[in-house]
């Protein structure tokens, strides 16, 4: 269920790079900001990334970090620790690539130095640097040498249940902010459960909503068969 991290990626074509970026938007303070961070990378920030004032920035594994989001996958910070701490379902050398979306990486001198997310269509899109911002390009114009997928498959769907009121809160996080106020009736997808949380999925749209609110369809079914059983004897 790739299909929310690439109209993610496609979603971010344009949008700019700044070493260390997480989709703020750019401005002079950012910049300083992320300079005095990362020093090695300062007249980049500085200077190049000037042009990308006023527009969201990213670097290459907070790009593909976002795209995995929204098709509900968890991936660290860094290029490396994402292909080395991911528990991926599949991974292999660059002429082993599958005919399907899966994150690419570039390794050298043993280190994973870039990443980003192939389409399966002989493209990708990638955070690629500061002078370029996020691109699609062909994957041959590339030089990634590895890839891994991990389909993030729904453990049930369910369906959004309240004993009043008429929405749930879809929140960041178990807790945290609320992004979307989820009608009534919908009906979702769980990929994970934690402490009461569920991560649910929505059209590609993907949050924290409290396990109580959410009734498993083939339960939810079971229930609806016997009120009506129910109510076909009078009770």
């Amino acid at each position: 269920m790739m299909t929310p991290a690439v109209e993610k990626a496609l979603s971010l074509v344009g949008q700019g790079y700044i070493y260390g970026a997480k989709g703020q938007t750019c401005t002079p303070d950012f910049r300083a900001q992320q300079a005095q961070q990362y020093p090695q990378q300062a007249d980049h920030i500085l200077n190049t990334g000037a042009k990308w004032d006023g527009v969201p920035v990213w670097d290459c594994a907070q790009l593909t970090r976002a795209c995995a989001k929204a098709a509900g996958i968890d991936l660290v910070s860094g290029a490396t620790s994402q292909w080395n701490k991911t528990a991926w379902a599949q991974k292999g050398e660059i002429s082993t690539l599958p005919t399907k979306p899966v994150f690419v990486f570039r390794m050298k001198n043993g280190r994973m130095q870039h990443t980003g997310l192939a389409l399966g269509d002989g493209t990708c899109v990638h955070a690629r640097g500061t002078a370029y911002g996020v691109v699609r390009q062909p994957m041959a114009d590339c030089a990634w040498t590895h890839w891994a997928g991990m389909e993030a498959e729904p453990l049930f769907t369910a369906t959004v249940f309240a004993p009043s009121g008429s929405t749930v809160n879809a929140r960041t996080a178990p807790g945290g902010s609320v992004e979307r106020r989820i009608p009534l009736g919908t009906q979702v997808q769980v990929l994970r459960q934690a402490d009461g949380w569920s991560l649910i999925r929505l059209d590609g749209f993907t949050a924290w909503m409290q396990s109580a609110y959410l009734r498993r369809d083939d339960l939810l079914t079971r229930i609806e068969n016997i009120e009506a059983r129910l109510n076909a004897a009078g009770l």
